[in-house]
């Protein structure tokens, strides 16, 4: 999908978001894990394989935790809250400017 986007617009901008997990909130636990490093290991890899822009979603919400709990970002440990979202759409416009 992503080389026919390029295909038909070579100009595009795009922008991969790492996927992130916070440990500990409901399904989120050591069963996830190594095999999650890969995903995040592979978006890395398709962004600079695509010349896209990248967002370390996981650094984002390891930086945050040490501001608040992992439940006030993100209820299930994978989708975000208003706040987690709000970070989310921080990030996100930090790389279109």
């Amino acid at each position: 999908m992503l080389e026919m986007t390029k295909r038909v617009m070579p100009d595009v901008k795009l922008i991969i978001g790492e996927p992130y997990g916070v440990r500990g909130i409901k399904a989120v636990n050591d069963n996830w894990y190594p095999e999650f490093y890969e995903y995040q290991k592979a978006a890395r890899q398709i962004a600079a394989q695509f010349g896209a822009s990248f967002i370390p979603y996981q650094a984002i919400f390891d930086e945050a935790q040490k501001h608040a709990p992992g439940v006030y970002w993100t209820a299930d440990g994978v989708h975000p809250t208003l706040a987690g979202a709000q970070l989310m759409a921080k990030a996100w416009m930090d790389v279109i400017k």
